[in-house]
Formats: structure tokens, sequence, C-alpha cells
């Protein structure tokens, strides 16, 4: 059974190149112009630096004969960073040449250069072009390791998505598809942070082709839809009509046909409105494969002519094969064998010409598929033949390809584990020696610790001794003064008793126990104590309690007690009572 083929546009927006043929043309007469009027100082050096960089795909020998007069006249100024971004820029010619020796040189010694410099930006550029020149030649493992460390050295945003976009590519080579998420995230939350919605819309695409070729028709839809959302805010047609063919091949897949017409009109009329021919092309095809898919031959077989005279006219061989073989099924399905074998054979012309080996196996196939449903065995049988033939070749050439690839898988697998191993073991050693550098600076603060708690301990023994000697002063001080004052009472007392003998007459006189030893006294006097018989007397000499209490060195209270013990004890109430039971006795003065 025939089947009629769609024409895919799954654009990776690193890799995205389109036509600007005649926008580069200009800048290139204009940076020449510049050049040829300006003086030979570091600024000639950025413009010549500058035109190499418009030149390296169209024109690579003239790119690098100017990036040659810019370190000649780098040299001559001792201009550093003139020499390493000559450097920079001779390493990517060369990564597009396929020289891959010279220019992981070139990098490596623009690497230097910057690094010598200390530009952070510069290095980070080195690293990227290094995994550049990696991943081109299938080297994953090696690729990812620049990237990342070119992230290392990136603070702008802008080169920060790139990078991770790139890093992106090299993971899902690599069969991570984890990591090829995560990496493309990243790159997605960049750019949104710049407000760079083109770019943004890209990465989404780039997802929903991912997610396409995953076959989970739901997620690449969701992505693609965000894509759309955002044609509004971008400026390039090219990115907005690809995000609408890629959405309508998901829809087509999803079984959702009118969607998918719906979106690649879209994208015709805007093609056609921004002069986009390729785009236009593969808009008329895809849209001509659903008009097939409906039973519409007519509308379809229309649209392919027009995609035809289109491939024709960009001389664009694969797609103008493709759209003859989906013309030739057309017209055999409308019931038109002759015409349909006509645009076969043109397919198979198309293929022998550009010698496009697949081409012809797919064009041999047709034919004899196509002669064998018209009752033409022999021509079937011919045909069929000719495409088993160059069907074991390419069959030969693919178990050979499949054979390097698998071998090239295992070297990669074998140095990624290699590489994760010396990274493990490069993270245990770190782990270790900040263990040890944590325990070594432990121990110092323990030892701090201990240094500060005997100087402590130190200094409030000094203190407790200086306090100890202190106090031992003024305790000595103290005894000094309480024995002096002692002595003073002492003396005081001898001359108090001398004076009251003088002043006192026999009964007043003494203030001494002796005094209940002299005869004549009265027999009360037994009941009271030495102490209180000295209060009485005083009180039979009309003396107040203050005056009682500092002759005999009591206190007033004491004497209070006393007076009142002398009371009870005397069966009296009052001082005149006492006072007259002195005189009657004879006792007072």
């Amino acid at each position: 059974m025939l089947k009629v083929q769609k024409i895919h546009l799954l654009i990776w927006f690193w890799g995205m190149i389109l036509p600007f043929a005649s926008v580069q043309a200009g800048v290139v007469d204009s940076l020449e112009r510049e050049i040829a009027v300006s003086n030979p100082d570091t600024h000639r050096v950025g413009l010549q630096c500058k035109l190499a960089w418009e030149l390296k795909t169209q024109n690579p020998e003239k790119a690098l004969s100017s990036l040659h007069e810019a370190e000649i006249l780098s040299q001559k100024l001792a201009f550093n960073p003139g020499l390493a971004r000559v450097l920079l820029y001779r390493g990517v010619i060369f990564t597009n040449q396929r020289k891959w020796e010279e220019a992981e040189k070139s990098l490596q010694q623009s690497r230097e250069k910057y690094t010598a410099l200390k530009d952070q930006a510069g290095i980070g550029k080195c690293w990227n072009k290094t995994g550049i020149l990696f991943f081109t030649q299938a080297k994953y493992p090696e690729a990812i390791n620049c990237f990342e460390k070119a992230l290392e050295y990136f603070s702008q945003p802008r080169p920060i998505a790139m990078t991770y976009n790139n890093l992106a590519l090299a993971w899902k080579a690599l069969g991570k598809f984890d990591q090829f998420l995560q990496a493309q995230l990243n790159a997605l939350a960049k750019f949104e942070e710049m407000e760079d919605w083109e770019s943004v819309s890209a990465v989404y695409g780039n997802l929903g082709g991912f997610y396409k070729e995953r076959h989970d028709t739901e997620k690449s839809l969701q992505y693609f839809e965000k894509a759309i959302e955002l044609n509004p805010r971008i400026q390039k047609p090219e990115l907005r009509i690809s995000n609408l063919v890629n959405m309508g091949l998901t829809q087509d897949a999803a079984g959702q046909p009118e969607r998918a017409l719906e979106s690649y009109r879209l994208a015709l009329a805007m093609s056609r409105e921004n002069g986009l021919r390729q785009l236009e092309a593969i808009s008329l095809n895809n849209l001509a494969h659903i008009l097939n898919t409906q039973d519409r031959i007519p509308e379809s077989i229309s649209r392919y002519e027009e995609a035809l005279a289109l491939f024709q006219e960009l001389k664009d061989p694969k797609g103008e094969a493709a759209t003859l073989n989906n013309l030739a099924r057309c017209h055999l399905q409308e019931g038109n064998p002759t015409k349909g074998l006509e645009y076969f054979h043109l397919a198979l012309e198309v293929a022998l010409r550009t010698a496009n080996l697949a081409g012809i196996e797919t064009a041999y196939q047709n034919l004899s598929t196509a002669y064998e449903e018209n009752g033409n065995p022999a021509e079937a049988l011919l045909y069929q033949k000719k495409y088993i033939q160059i069907h074991d070749s390419l069959l030969d050439e693919q178990k050979l390809r499949d054979l390097v690839e698998l071998e090239t898988r295992y070297e990669l697998d074998k140095k990624a584990k290699m590489l994760a191993q010396q990274l493990e073991e490069n993270q245990k050693s770190q782990r270790l020696s900040r263990g040890l550098i944590i325990a070594v600076g432990i121990l110092i603060l323990f030892l701090l610790a201990g240094l500060i708690y005997l100087w402590e301990q130190k200094r409030t023994i000094h203190r407790l001794n200086t306090r100890k000697s202190s106090l031992e002063r003024d305790h000595f001080d103290l005894a000094v003064a309480l024995a002096e004052v002692t002595g003073r009472l002492k003396q005081l007392n001898e001359i108090e008793a001398e004076r009251l003998e003088k002043s006192s007459d026999d009964t007043v006189r003494e203030f001494k126990p002796q005094t209940l030893e002299t005869p004549g006294l009265p027999p009360f006097f037994e009941t009271l104590s030495k102490r209180e018989i000295e209060v009485f007397l005083c009180l039979a000499n009309g003396l107040p309690n203050k005056t009682i209490a500092d002759e005999l060195f009591i206190s007033v209270d004491t004497v209070r007690s006393h007076t009142k013990s002398i009371y009870s004890k005397l069966g009296i109430s009052n001082r005149s009572m006492a006072v007259k039971m002195a005189h009657d006795f004879g006792l007072a003065s």
C-alpha cells in the first residue's frame, strides 16, 4: 500500500540556520568599508574580527585571512585581548572545517590568553566552543565536561542559557533524557528572566519536538501550544511559522486532522506574507497530506503541484523527490496509473541525479509496488530486484554504521563511567578534606577554649588572693582599732569608778557587788540582782534612763527591762515610789 509522506520541520534552537545571506552581505560590505578607512589600532582589530565572524560560514578562507591581519596588528600593538579573540574565532572556523587538532589547539591558546587576562567571560566562551568541538566529533562526555566548566565562568544570563542549550543536546545524544530535560528547563528559565520571548518560544519548540519523538503527543502539544502563544511577541516570522508547522505535525500524529489543517493554513499564509519560500513549500506539502487523508484528492494534488514548483525553484532535491512521490501516490489513488508511474520515474531521476541512495531505494520500492498493483509483474519484478540490491547494500552500510555507533557508544559509556568514577573519587577526597579541616578546626577551638578557661581561672585566683590579702589587712586594722577601743573603754570605766567613789556618800559611793555585803542595807535587796541594784540606786538618785544606760554601758531597752523587774520584785509601780523607798532607807543622796 502506497502512503503519502509528510515533510517534517523540527528545528532545534541552537542549530537553526535560516537564509540571511543578503543581510550578511550588507554587513560584510559595511565592515570592509569601515576597515578600509580605519586607523591601524585596537578598533581595527575588532573590526577585522567582526568581519571574520560574519564570513566564517560563507567564506571561511577569507575569514581566516581577516583573522591573520588582526593577529599581526594585535602583536604589533601588544594587544592581548585582540590576540585572545583571534584565537577563539580561528578555533570556531577550524571546527566548522572539521580540522579538529588545529581547532583544539587554537581554543586552548585562546583560553590561556583569557586566563592571563583574568577575563572570566572569555574563559567561559573558550570552554563553550571547545564543548561544541567535542560534540561535533561525537565525544559527548568530553563535551558535557566542557559545557559544565563554561557555566562556572559565565555570569550573564544569555551565555548561561546558550550553554545550557548545548549541554541539553549533549545529554540527549548520550540518551540521558532526564539530564537533557533539566538542562533545557534551566535554559528556559534564563531566557524567561531576560524576557527573550523568541528564545523561550524556540525552547518550547525543542521540548515539543522531544516529546513528539518520544510519542508523547499530549506533552508535545502542550509545549507547541505554549510556543504559539508567544507568537505575538516574536519578531522573527520564521520561528512563528516553524511553531505552527510543528504544531500541525503533532496534531496530525494525535489524530486531530482538522486542527492540523488549520495550523498548516496559518503557516502557509504567514509564509507567503513574509516571502519565505522554503517554509511555504513545506506548509503546502503537509497541507496536501492532510487533504489526502480526508480523501480530498484533487485539492491534495493541486497543493502538491504548488509545493513541487517551489522546491524546484529553490533547488531542493529532497523536497522535490518527496513531493513527486506524493503526487504519484495521489494519482494512483485517483485511478490514474500512467500519471502516477510518470511521477515515480521523475522522483527516481532526482534521486539518481543527486546520488541519494535512500531516495533511489524508495523510488525502486514505489515503482515495484505500483507496477504490481497495475498488473505488470515483469516490471514489478525488475524494480523489486533493483530495490533488493540497493537495500542490501544500504543494509550492509547500516549494519556497519550500527556497529561503529555501538562501539562508539560503548567507548563513550566507558569514558562516562570513568569520568563519573573520577568525579566520585574527587568528591570523596573533597569530603575527607573538608572533614579533616572541620576536625582540626574543632580541635583548635577546644584548645582555644581550654586556654581561655585556664587564663580565666588564673585571673580568678589572682583576684581572690588579692581580695584575701585586702581582707586580711582590713581585719588586722579592725582588730587593732578594737583593741584600742577596748583599752580606752577600760580606762574610762576605771576613771568613772574613781569619780563615783569620790563623789558619793558611803551608800551611793560604790557601784560594785560589795554593796550587797555592806552592813545596814535593806533586806529586800537580796531579791535583786547586782545589775538591778545598780539600776535602782541610779533611779533613787533621779537619773533618767538615757543617763543610766550611759553610766552602766548598757542600752536604754535593757534599763527599761531592769526597771520593770525591780518594780515587780519590790511591789511598786513607778519611779516616784522607788525614790521614796530609797529615801526611807537612806539610800538617796
